[in-house]
């Protein structure tokens, strides 16, 4: 005597599937759309580019800098307070990449940040 498949088995099987696929990829579309939503939002206005950012003199007041994007990325903990931070777009991040140190409102150093 051979077993025999209940009606409806296969279907039921395909659910299962079905259901794992979306339990183990909703969680990974879910992450993927945030990140693309993300990064736009933390990048826009704070990306400066290697150009840019080798042709700062320093020396210069810091109202005197030409190219600087209008705002920063948030300072790592434990920054130093007279320094300004930026991105060069880095993805999927968007970590601070640019120190600008300023002392008395002039430049007094810059380089690439690699925490």
């Amino acid at each position: 005597m051979t077993p025999r498949a209940r009606p409806g088995g296969a279907a039921a099987r395909r659910q299962v599937r079905r259901s794992l696929l979306v339990a183990l990829g909703a969680p990974v579309g879910l992450t993927l759309a945030l990140s693309l939503i993300y990064y736009p939002v933390a990048t826009v206005g704070t990306v400066l580019d290697r150009n840019t950012f080798e042709k700062l003199p320093v020396g210069v007041a810091r109202g005197d800098l030409v190219g600087l994007p209008p705002r920063q990325v948030d300072r790592p903990a434990g920054a130093r307070p007279d320094c300004e931070y930026y991105t060069d777009g880095n993805f999927p991040l968007a970590q601070p990449t640019w120190r600008l140190c300023f002392v008395d409102g002039r430049l007094v150093s810059k380089e690439r940040v690699d925490e």
